[in-house]
């Protein structure tokens, strides 16, 4: 990895959130359902709309640069650097008057519901949101999909993290709330792409790697 990116890593604040742009599908229905629910995301140009977001930890007994995330086979740490792909935009978001004792919180939370299972019963949520119209879909699901409180997924565990800290990130339920949105409510809708950052309110927002730039991966 080039040192320019090894130097990058070093300033990201433990408890930054990290919004990732990426390929996938249960990311392109979530970033579908951000289509159809706010348009004006999508007519910036150079816009940045992540499809994935983790919680940023730092060091740990797993390793170096680790995040907590809602993954297919459960929640629980990942390395950031395995998300530095040719076709992955990283975001980081610092909040920047975060306090020892509330990421202790934060921490503490994680350490709780780590092996959490996806809630796979919550992205079919959206795609039923997403599809309802359809008279085929409303009548096969109707009532059918339910909220799985035992499991999360990326967006809901973002909100459910911060909010142990007595943090807002987004203006909706945990379980109603995408990437695109917490990236939304916390940048007071500013959604252009990041080159050399910029801080907003009470966060700082920069880009961390951009996979589509020649040198970067």
């Amino acid at each position: 990895m080039r040192e320019e990116i090894q130097d990058r890593l070093t300033k990201i604040a433990d408890g930054s959130l990290i919004f990732v742009s990426n390929e996938g599908i249960a990311s392109k229905l979530i970033e579908f359902y951000a289509k159809l629910k706010d348009w004006k995301l999508f007519l910036e140009k150079n816009t940045f709309i992540p499809n994935h977001i983790q919680f940023y930890v730092g060091t740990t007994s797993k390793g170096r640069n680790m995040c907590w995330s809602a993954e297919a086979s459960g929640f629980k740490q990942v390395w950031l650097t395995d998300r530095f792909t040719k076709d992955t935009t990283i975001v980081v978001a610092q909040y920047m008057p975060l306090t020892v004792n509330q990421f202790e919180l934060m921490k503490a939370f994680c350490r709780g519901a780590s092996g959490k299972p996806y809630d796979f019963g919550g992205i079919a949520n959206f795609g039923f949101r997403v599809f309802n119209w359809i008279p085929f879909v409303k009548r096969v699901f109707h009532n059918k999909v339910s909220e799985w409180d035992w499991a999360l997924f990326c967006s809901e565990s973002a909100v459910d993290i911060y909010e142990t800290a007595g943090i807002k990130v987004s203006d909706k339920k945990a379980s109603d709330t995408t990437p695109a949105h917490i990236l939304k409510y916390i940048s007071r809708e500013w959604y252009r792409n990041i080159e050399g950052g910029i801080t907003i309110g009470s966060w700082n927002f920069w880009k961390l790697w951009d996979g589509s730039k020649k040198g970067e991966r």
